[in-house]
């Protein structure tokens, strides 16, 4: 069961409003027309992945590469991470130390990248600046090519959506 706290990079389940909404959205996205995409994004963590699987069961569209990388997780809320009746900060909460347990430096999720790149904590700003070189190098060539893309992730799709505010501006 997720928790009703800041989770960020805590790898929790997803909740059952969340599972209802994953549906959903397939469902409206058949409505819509889209039936197949040609390649899906998600983050490192298991609620995006199943929201992406959950969604794309409606559509039955199960035959295309999934893509999975830690740059579209959602924001690290450092210290707050988990706790409950907390409200968002607009600036990076106190930061995790490399030595913390809960430091994403420490979780074999994350050992294939770089040490200092993993943050222990991030402002909206920072999460942009992680998406830009992923979107950049990954996303962007896909759709550029014409390929239907379904990128699956958190409350940090906020960041992406800024991102490309900024290119179209």
């Amino acid at each position: 069961m997720a928790s009703k706290g800041l989770v960020g990079w805590q790898d929790v389940d997803l909740s059952p409003e969340g599972q209802a909404e994953a549906v959903a959205c397939g469902k409206l996205l058949k409505e819509k027309g889209f039936a197949k995409f040609d390649v899906v994004f998600t983050s490192l963590l298991g609620r995006s992945v199943k929201s992406a699987w959950m969604a794309l069961m409606e559509l039955e569209n199960f035959a295309m590469p999934v893509i999975n990388s830690w740059r579209l997780n959602e924001r690290h809320f450092g210290d707050l991470q988990g706790k409950e009746g907390v409200s968002a900060p607009t600036t990076a909460p106190t930061a995790l130390s490399m030595t913390d347990s809960r430091h994403p430096a420490n979780d074999t999720h994350y050992r294939n990248v770089h040490k200092s790149s993993l943050p222990g904590s991030e402002s909206l700003a920072n999460v942009v600046e992680r998406m830009t070189p992923f979107w950049s190098d990954n996303i962007a060539p896909c759709v550029m090519s014409g390929k239907t893309v379904l990128v699956s992730g958190h409350a940090s799709l906020r960041a992406l959506v800024k991102l490309l505010e900024a290119i179209l501006a």
